[in-house]
């Protein structure tokens, strides 16, 4: 395409997003009035921003026919069914770093008893009007995901530790079909890879300590493919290089009688924003447009998702946690505005969301006086959260936050050092993937079905309308991925239709 018109087409598409973003402002303003939102009643004085709770009643997450995905699906790629862990327990096949109940090595003892808010047939307190809460499901689930996407994960050790949970909810187990590539240090995973998995998909995972950039390209890594320790850089966040990537790319794999290789093609890639290792400057605007710009370059993802940055061990005084909700909207911010140069998609996972509100219903739960998770805004999270998330226990430089990892407050003899521990939060950063790697399978799934499940025949668009069809295409999945964040990564109760019978299976449409 000659260059002027690439230029056009360009300032073209900035026009018409100008014009739907108008539309929309004054369309919203109207059903305001009008309507009362499907999730919840907003505040008047709420700021309208990317966190808004849906308005359109559109139901993006839909029960499908339970019938056999195959590589060549085109119409529904992913899809994923809620379980009752009684009837399909999830097993931690391979997540290492697990939650170990009883007395715990480094002093207290962790419970298995759950917050009872948090549980099947439970009733938060302060019950809101719009949110209908009558027993649902809130962790009390198990997911299984079928797919037949190429997925790939790159992050820290939150990152292996999702990979490792969505291995065996991708059918890894199952199927015999999971590698350790290598180790990062003491057994722990560096690099794996399930091909296939359920779908006839694949989903490979590698351990990095910063997000990708040339900067950092041949740089000091935290592993090497041979599973060497090596330093990470100082201040730098880790370095990469090609020989992390080959192994996925060059490995076969046998589905269905034909031996079939990777490839360099992914066609997500999810990145785990580092922070602790990389530091809040460190994350920029640049960093993350330059992440998911080597990720269509590297592995040709046509989909990146980015992590929102949740509270941690890591976040210990009140500037960083203010640093943090800056990175959170930038990396929105870079979300709404990416498709108006690149024909790629980022979507955003609300980590950050999912991490407020178990540790605001476990925080309710042992006695602090702190807002209804589901009825809070992002504000009230950001003005409640420094008044008690600092309320940590006396240990070691990176002592836990107490509402998030304690299922009681801590006694007085152990001098606030101990506390009884809690199935949410292992350490102050990594979560227990018994109660919490479930909603965050379904939520990735029900994300990756906005831009690649299409109820409706995808026909070629002609020249003149493509910038329209794509302004089109983008608010649906806007609105797409909201809902799935709203549903699945927060405390919203899951209904019990779609857990009572496991042959359910849900997929999330942004064409609905």
């Amino acid at each position: 395409m000659p260059h002027n018109l690439a230029s056009l087409r360009r300032l073209l598409s900035r026009i018409l997003s100008f014009l739907a973003i108008v539309c929309y402002d004054i369309h919203k303003g109207i059903r305001w009035k009008k309507s009362t939102s499907t999730y919840i009643k907003s505040r008047p004085n709420d700021d309208a921003d990317h966190h808004s709770r849906p308005e359109a009643p559109i139901n993006h997450i839909q029960t499908i026919p339970n019938e056999h995905m195959s590589r060549n699906d085109t119409s529904i790629r992913i899809s994923f069914s809620l379980h009752d862990p009684n009837v399909l327990p999830f097993t931690n096949e391979y997540v290492i770093r697990n939650c170990e109940l009883g007395k715990l090595r480094k002093g207290g003892h962790r419970t298995d008893i759950m917050p009872p808010n948090l549980q099947l047939g439970q009733i938060l307190q302060n019950n809101h009007p719009d949110i209908d809460r009558s027993g649902g499901r809130v962790l009390d689930v198990t997911t299984t995901i079928s797919t037949n996407l190429k997925i790939f994960q790159i992050g820290d050790s939150i990152t292996i530790e999702i990979a490792e949970a969505l291995d065996e909810m991708l059918g890894g187990y199952e199927l015999g079909s999971r590698t350790s590539l290598w180790e990062s240090w003491g057994g722990a995973d560096g690099g794996t890879l399930t091909a296939p998995t359920r779908g006839g998909g694949i989903h490979g995972a590698v351990r990095m300590t910063g997000l990708l950039s040339r900067q950092n390209q041949g740089k000091p890594t935290m592993t090497d493919a041979r599973g060497n320790h090596a330093r990470p850089l100082e201040g730098l966040g880790g370095g990469w290089n090609y020989h992390m990537f080959n192994p996925f790319f060059r490995h076969v794999y046998h589905h269905k009688g034909t031996n079939v290789t990777v490839g360099k093609h992914m066609d997500v890639v999810i990145f785990r924003v580092m922070h602790g290792w990389m530091d809040v400057h460190e994350i920029t605007r640049e960093r993350i447009i330059e992440a998911a710009t080597l990720a269509n370059l590297i592995m040709g993802a046509k989909t990146i998702m980015f992590m929102t940055v949740p509270f941690t061990n890591n976040v210990n005084t009140i500037e960083i946690m203010e640093g943090v909700n800056k990175i959170n909207d930038m990396i929105w911010d870079v979300a709404k505005n990416w498709h108006l140069d690149h024909e790629t998609n980022i979507l955003v996972m609300e980590y950050a969301q999912y991490c407020n509100h178990v540790t605001w219903a476990n925080a309710r739960n042992i006695g602090y006086n702190v807002s209804d998770p589901l009825t809070a805004t992002p504000q009230i999270f950001r003005t409640e959260g420094p008044k008690f998330l600092q309320d940590r226990l006396n240990i070691n430089i990176w002592p836990p936050s107490i509402p998030m990892v304690c299922a009681k407050k801590p006694t007085t003899e152990s001098k606030g050092a101990y506390c009884e521990r809690n199935m949410l939060f292992e350490d102050g950063m990594h979560f227990c993937t018994d109660t919490m790697a479930a909603r965050i399978g379904a939520g990735i799934a029900c994300l990756l079905g906005c831009v690649y499940n299409h109820k409706k025949e995808v026909v070629e668009t002609l020249e003149s309308e493509i910038l329209e069809e794509r302004e089109a295409e983008v608010s649906k999945m806007r609105a797409c991925e909201r809902q799935c964040n709203e549903q699945f990564l927060s405390v919203m109760p899951l209904k019990e239709s779609w857990i009572v019978d496991s042959s359910t299976t849900l997929a999330s449409f942004a064409d609905s």
